[in-house]
């Protein structure tokens, strides 16, 4: 398949510190992420974490049984997009469906604090 399954989190997380134990709560999207992806330069490791077991968030077993066909595979580019509007460094529904990264968020996820709409761009001092 050529892609990684991985779990993202609002935890900050500094150039020299560690993850000392990621709480399954504080797990915001799990997505099947393209390989290419950890060869972006904006994708550096900084840290490692323990691995979480996904049996809460992914069912891997149906997946497999189903080929992974009807799999969705996020690039690296849409995931660090997904990113930086959880940090309100884009406008979150700036997309051509505005709810596109809603559905990137686990189900009954809020979206993040952080986030801005289109709308909070417009109303930043020139």
């Amino acid at each position: 398949m050529g892609s990684y399954l991985c779990a993202f989190t609002m935890v900050p997380l500094h150039e020299h510190s560690h993850v000392e134990e990621l709480d399954q709560r504080d797990v915001i999207s799990v997505q099947f992420v393209t390989a290419d992806s950890f060869r972006m330069p904006e994708w550096q490791r900084v840290s490692s974490a323990p691995i979480l077991p996904i049996e809460g968030f992914v069912d891997l077993h149906a997946a497999h049984k189903a080929g992974f066909i009807g799999t969705e595979i996020f690039g690296g580019r849409n995931v660090t997009k997904f990113l930086c509007a959880c940090y309100g460094l884009r406008a979150w529904d700036d997309w051509a469906n505005p709810k596109y990264l809603d559905a990137m968020l686990l189900p009954g996820t809020p979206r993040p604090p952080l986030a801005r709409m289109k709308s909070d761009f417009d109303r930043l001092p020139s």
